[in-house]
């Protein structure tokens, strides 16, 4: 359903900014220096479509660089708790490999053998 959504707004926008394109074909003159003339060197002519399409992709390039930067404390989080949650699963084989180890040389109740790794999982032992 959400994709349809999508495909929907695309097909909306489409037959909403094509037909505008294509009618602001005519040139326009982008002048770049404040200060200066329209025949200055920092002058261009392009059409009002492709002057549009330009300045939404640079909005578009502008907002994905702010949001990215937003969240740059959220991603520096998680990079921390990954690695937090590396050294406690690491340390927690580590123990699990000690108490292994350890079991072979205590006598054992009612002539039961060692346990699995699940079993004392199993039981939270």
């Amino acid at each position: 359903m959400r994709r349809f959504l999508w495909v929907l707004l695309a097909v909306i926008a489409a037959a909403i900014l094509i037909p505008i394109g294509i009618s602001n074909r005519q040139p326009v003159s982008l002048n770049l220096d404040p200060f200066g003339r329209v025949g200055t060197a920092l002058a261009l002519d392009m059409s009002l479509s492709l002057l549009m399409f330009l300045v939404f992709m640079l909005g578009l390039l502008v907002g994905g660089l702010a949001t990215w930067a937003g969240q740059g404390k959220w991603r520096r989080t998680a990079r921390l708790k990954s690695r937090e949650a590396f050294q406690w699963k690491a340390q927690a084989d580590r123990l699990i490999r000690e108490q292994d180890g350890s079991a072979g040389s205590t006598s054992f109740q009612d002539g039961a053998g060692p346990r699995t790794r699940a079993q004392r999982l199993a039981h939270g032992r």
